[in-house]
């Protein structure tokens, strides 16, 4: 998949209970901010330019240059504000933490993968911030056996670094070498790295600047997807880790394409991608013959999308080519072009196939249905099908960890707001399933104290749109119930309801939690998506709004109790949805938020911009810069009350440049002098926040501890 303006929810997979007391929240002290002295007001150096007869003036553009040591030192001032304003929540932060830290297994291991003659697992111990790389010999009822074989010890190697991530790992087969992308500073961009892992010896290399491996099936090639300037993938190259041979497979030039590879699930072909947001264009090679022209399977076409994989002398395709929903097509393996292709599943109204994986005897689909995950098995021989059922409302299923072709056991995850993490193997012949690891909740934790639900907003254009709400049993909606909103919308991404300790925190406040699926995600497929991007995107705006109007005519909030989140395009999202209602929230987090969307998409140079052209537009044109100038969320600011705001950024940031929302933040305060508005920017890292889980956790307790507190919170 490629890069995009996206953040995940940070989601810890942990519980605690014991004995809970709802709190009442009492109002909020304005005094919070007055207490803190003046805010930082960065000097306005007015810059213009006439785009498409337009003129644009940005009185903070020079904030884009981190060069600039008067750019530090007001990022510094900023984190000194912002220390200022939350030193109140200090005990708040420190109580979530406790609380959140208590619901971890600290000493943990994940279901051990198998993957060629080894089962690799992620172990976490107390007191640890990372997790580290183990391998068994055996696996019996969900476990490894035996203490297990460090083979990366990332505490290790993050030791002394301010950010250390494992971006990606691959095994040979054999298990002899191990290969991993490390990522030191935040950005998108990771070094190379290889070791014997008998010896532990590091094999020398100059390969940097990738974003994806994977070793050939003899494990002699390592294919590696590299990055430009602009961190574009947009090579992919076969190394000869003994030979040292170097082969360039193919290069993408056009800007608005990225590139990938992987392998194919019978580990016969290898498949090398060109796409974009909606056209994508798939070459089919063998990994014997490399040096062998590559076939390709259909040239791209401009609004055809679709993915593929390999078994057994066969092309199953998921193709959009007639309907957004999505079917599977089959072709020969050596003659796999569109005039072969033949119907394996068809088109259907209700349900978008979103995911497609391959075992020796059977296909097995990830789809979405009224914006619920279903997994949908089919028997290759047979054709007969099923589908894995699941009893909750709402809830998350999906695939995990399925590196064997040659089985007829498939390994799944569930989670839902109220059931932590289970993984299942189930056995696709029988139709039964094993439970083998069931998150604990450390303390006790009785899910049947909270209640999962699914309502609907009615969005601008009459659509419905889902909203998963969770609360406990005994909060009722009498229009009394500070509420926690979070919302995303870009990319055809879906947001699915899955357990996290921050979320229990706050439900055991006697709040509710609510998901809005709002279009531009992809919620509800393909289609969903396309009701959210380019000349629809303002659905996505409206749609965040109609679901904080859902919440307030049902009776569980009104807008002095309503907390509103959203994270990088979702920041997006909130800024855009806050410029139109800002009456309908009490306060609001904006992390790493892509708020200056004009000046950004014209900038070719900058990280992402050209690969997102068609999920924005190119301002270069006309329509398309009217279009995105009408919401973009900087240039729409306007003296008006906005709810107390809180904006979080990481100077390493390159999916999301920090000085977004820093001239953001500068230039809402320049037209609300009086505006409750703080910015935290973490000075060592990138998109994702904190590498450590410790870290990672704190920085989610401080987020908290703020937009509880404007909630009336104390404890």
């Amino acid at each position: 998949m490629s890069v995009c303006r996206k953040q995940y929810v940070l989601c810890f997979l942990t519980l605690t209970f014991g004995l809970v007391l709802m709190t009442s929240p009492v109002s909020a002290e304005p005094d919070l901010f007055q207490k803190a002295g003046a805010a930082p007001h960065p000097q306005a150096v007015a810059k213009s330019r006439t785009v498409n007869g337009v003129k644009l003036i940005d009185n903070y553009g020079w904030l884009e240059d981190k060069t600039n040591k008067k750019v530090i030192a007001h990022l510094k001032a900023e984190n000194t504000y912002f220390d200022k304003v939350t030193a109140p929540t200090k005990a708040l932060r420190n109580t979530l933490y406790d609380e959140m830290r208590a619901r971890i297994v600290e000493d943990d291991t994940t279901v051990p993968v198998k993957d060629g003659a080894y089962y690799y697992a992620w172990r976490t111990a107390k007191g640890q911030e990372y997790r580290d790389l183990v391998r068994f010999s055996a696996f019996v009822d969900g476990k490894g056996q035996g203490s297990g074989e460090v083979v990366l010890d990332v505490n290790a190697l993050a030791k002394d670094k301010t950010y250390y991530r494992v971006a990606g790992f691959a095994a040979t087969r054999d298990g002899s070498r191990i290969a991993w992308l490390a990522n030191t500073t935040g950005s998108l961009k990771s070094d190379l790295m290889i070791k014997v892992v008998a010896t532990g010896e590091m094999i020398s290399h100059q390969i940097n600047d990738v974003s994806d491996i994977f070793w050939s099936p003899d494990g002699r090639d390592l294919y590696v997807t590299h990055q430009d300037a602009a961190e574009r993938s947009y090579r992919v190259d076969r190394y000869g880790i003994d030979s040292g041979e170097h082969q360039i497979l193919a290069q993408e030039d056009d800007p608005e394409f990225s590139m990938g590879a992987s392998l194919s699930s019978d580990r016969s072909t290898v498949l090398i991608e060109s796409h974009a947001t909606d056209t994508s264009e798939i070459r089919l090679m063998d990994p014997a013959h490399p040096t062998a022209p590559p076939i390709f399977l259909a040239k791209r076409r401009n609004g055809h999308l679709y993915s593929a994989d390999v078994a057994d002398g066969q092309v199953f395709i998921e193709t959009d080519d007639q309907g957004l929903n999505g079917r599977i097509a089959v072709a020969p393996v050596d003659t796999p072009d569109e005039s072969q292709w033949q119907d394996f599943i068809p088109l259907r109204k209700d349900v978008a196939i979103t995911g497609l994986s391959l075992f020796k005897g059977h296909v097995v689909l990830s789809t979405r249905r009224d914006a619920r995950t279903e997994i949908e098995i089919i028997n290759r021989k047979t054709l007969e099908r099923h589908t894995i059922r699941q009893d909750e409302a709402v809830y998350t299923i999906s695939p995990t960890g399925n590196m064997e072709f040659e089985t007829a056991t498939l390994r799944f995850s569930y989670s839902s707001f109220v059931t932590p993490g289970i993984v299942y193997d189930y056995d696709m012949e029988k139709r039964s399933r094993v439970e083998l690891k069931r998150i604990v909740v450390p303390g006790g934790f009785d899910p049947d104290q909270y209640v999962s639900e699914r309502i609907y907003a009615i969005g601008a254009d009459g659509t419905r749109i889902p909203i998963s709400l969770i609360h406990r049993k005994d909060v009722t909606p009498d229009g009394t119930r500070p509420t926690f909103l979070y919302v995303y919308g870009a990319y055809g991404i879906p947001m699915s309801p899955t357990y996290s300790t921050s979320i229990i925190s706050m439900l055991d406040r006697g709040m509710v939690y609510a998901l809005a699926h709002v279009r531009g995600g992809g919620d509800q497929g393909r289609e969903w998506h396309q009701g959210g991007r380019l000349a629809t995107k303002t659905n996505t705006f409206t749609d965040t709004n109609a679901a904080a109007e859902a919440l307030i005519s049902a009776g569980w909030t009104r807008p002095q109790l309503l907390a509103l989140e959203g994270r990088s395009a979702g920041g997006l999202t909130l800024g855009a949805a806050l410029n139109l209602r800002p009456d309908l929230y009490r306060v609001a987090h904006l992390g790493v938020p892509f708020v200056d969307v004009i000046n950004t998409m014209l900038d070719p140079t900058v990280p992402l911009t050209t690969g997102e052209y068609r999920e924005w537009g190119n301002p270069n044109e006309p329509e398309a810069f009217r279009r995105i100038l009408a919401y973009s969320p900087y240039d729409n600011l306007g003296a008006m009350p906005y709810p107390a705001l809180l904006v979080t950024t990481g100077i390493n940031d390159m999916q999301v440049r920090y000085s977004e929302p820093t001239k953001y933040v500068a230039k809402l305060r320049a037209l609300n002098p009086d505006a409750h508005v703080i910015m935290r920017v973490n000075m060592g890292v990138g998109h994702g926040g904190a590498s450590g889980r410790y870290k990672a956790l704190d920085e989610r307790a401080q987020e908290l501890a703020y937009l509880l507190w404007m909630l009336g919170y104390r404890k």
